[in-house]
This record gives C-alpha cells, sequence and structure tokens, in this order.
C-alpha cells in the first residue's frame, strides 16, 4: 500500500483516501438502513457524505506525511550506509561488498582487475595546521579529483581518514600508472 501512495503522489493520495472513506461510509449507511427496512433520508445521506470526508481528509494528511517522511528516512539511510557522509564517494562497507562481487566474478570468468589504495601522505598536518575544515575540503577535493578521473565502471571509496581504495575493472598493468597519476590533486 505505501508503494501505491508513494507512486501516485500526496495529494492523489489524500484524494482517493477521502474517495473511499466517503465511498464506504455510503455504503455502509445504505445497508445499515435498509437492514432496519428505514429509508435513506437527507440527514442520513449528509451524514455518511460528510463526516467521512473531513475525518479521513483529516487523517489521511496525517499518515501520508509520515508515510512520505519515512521514506525519504528510509532514502537518507541507504544513502549512509553506503556512501561516505563527507566526501560522497563509497564508504568502507560498501566497496567491501563490492570487492567481494568483483573477485567472485574475477575467478569465475578470469576478469582482471586493480585495487590501488590511496594514503595521502602527512594529512594530520593539514588538520593540525590549517583545522580540521581545511582538512575536510582536502578530502572532498581529492575525492572528486578522482571520481572525476576515474570511469563509470571503477569504484572509489573512503575506508578510513585519510585514505581511498580504488578498484579498476579490467586493467592493464602498464595503464595504471597513468591512471591514477590523473587523479592527483590539481590546483
Amino acid at each position: 500500500m505505501r508503494k501505491v501512495f508513494l507512486r501516485v503522489g500526496y495529494v492523489k493520495a489524500c484524494i482517493l483516501l477521502v474517495v473511499i472513506a466517503i465511498t464506504l461510509s455510503f455504503a455502509i449507511t445504505t445497508v445499515i438502513l435498509f437492514v432496519r427496512g428505514q429509508p435513506m433520508s437527507q440527514n442520513a445521506l449528509i451524514a455518511s457524505l460528510v463526516t467521512p470526508g473531513v475525518i479521513a481528509a483529516l487523517f489521511s494528511t496525517i499518515i501520508l506525511r509520515l508515510i512520505y517522511d519515512l521514506d525519504a528516512a528510509e532514502q537518507r539511510f541507504k544513502k549512509l550506509a553506503t556512501q561516505d557522509e563527507l566526501t560522497g564517494v563509497s564508504n568502507r562497507r560498501s566497496f567491501l561488498e563490492i570487492a567481494t562481487r568483483e573477485l567472485a566474478l574475477a575467478k569465475r570468468y578470469g576478469i582482471e582487475f586493480a585495487i590501488v589504495i590511496i594514503d595521502i601522505d602527512d594529512f594530520k598536518r593539514v588538520n593540525d595546521q590549517f583545522g580540521h575544515l581545511m582538512g575536510d575540503k582536502v578530502l572532498t577535493a581529492i575525492a572528486r579529483n578522482c571520481q572525476d578521473e576515474i570511469r563509470k565502471s571503477d569504484i572509489l571509496a573512503r575506508i578510513g581518514g585519510d585514505e581511498f581504495v580504488m578498484l579498476i575493472a579490467q586493467s592493464e598493468p602498464i595503464d595504471l600508472e597513468k591512471y591514477i597519476q590523473r587523479c592527483h590533486l590539481k590546483k
């Protein structure tokens, strides 16, 4: 049901819930009056249409807002579970999952790949001399530069404070040095 609400949109889902509530209320009122042998009066008709319309509109708005908030939180959680919050590249957990799959494929099909570890020399000095905010900017710039230079099929991940790792699929050893050199921080 949640997927249906998310697919049709907030306003349409509210309208749909109100229409369903009014329809059910009218049907129930009609059945009750029929069983009792009473005709449908104007008051019964108004009560069966207006009351559920107001109540359903109020509660569907609240419920759907909660559903949409829950979905947004779930999307954020999924992103945080796989992405380094500072740099936006894959995180350690995500990289290990991807690398495990790639290793299995490499073994099965004989596909070559390389894993390159990037450790920023003396990064602690950047934080000590210029502050952690500047250190964060440097890490973000390095990640962005590497991400811009690698192919879409390759993976870049931050696996520690100043450590990154790249998984480069189907690489020839001679290409790696040039490939990695392109990732150096540009001025």
